[in-house]
């Protein structure tokens, strides 16, 4: 870099840069330095340009992957709630259902503290503790031996405005 500052200096000296004609000289010089420059600039500066843009599209790729995988495990668990009403009120005792339940909302208590590690704002982590409090409430009505649906529907309420809030900060954070 230092050799290239060197001969541009040089230039600079030598060459009478208001005459439109050049020598010889001075022309294949100039286009050596041209050649060198673009040498530089693919050498040093393009890949790091390039591993720029590459470290960006998988940040961007990692967080669309967590919303999309987010949306699956919120759309099985909200799909299970909606049924568990109908099938308790035919066989109060069908763990089926409730084990589904269970295993949805382990799943998104653990994608809470995935997001614990993604998240540092203060804002979020208020967010995520709303989810983590609605989907506990949810499953100590799903786990009750008398389930209160009327509170369960206001958890469900709770637990999709968190999600929803969720969901925006991950699409924030990938630039959607």
């Amino acid at each position: 870099m230092k050799l290239l500052t060197n001969v541009i200096n040089w230039l600079k000296k030598s060459c009478d840069w208001s005459n439109t004609e050049f020598p010889a000289f001075h022309k294949y010089a100039f286009i050596v330095l041209s050649y060198l420059f673009t040498i530089v600039v693919t050498i040093y500066i393009t890949p790091s340009i390039s591993e720029d843009f590459e470290r960006e599209n998988r940040i961007t790729a990692f967080y669309v992957e967590n919303l999309k995988t987010l949306s699956t495990d919120t759309k099985d668990l909200l799909a299970n709630l909606t049924v568990y009403p109908d099938i308790y009120s035919i066989q109060p005792n069908f763990v089926d259902v409730k084990n589904e339940i269970r295993r949805d909302i382990t799943r998104l208590h653990w994608r809470r503290v995935e997001f614990f590690i993604i998240f540092d704002d203060d804002e979020t982590r208020e967010i995520l503790e709303l989810y983590s409090e609605s989907l506990n409430n949810i499953s100590g009505i799903v786990g009750s031996q008398n389930p209160d649906f009327d509170q369960l529907n206001n958890e469900i309420e709770n637990f999709g405005v968190s999600s929803g809030l969720l969901m925006q900060k991950l699409a924030d954070k990938a630039g959607i």
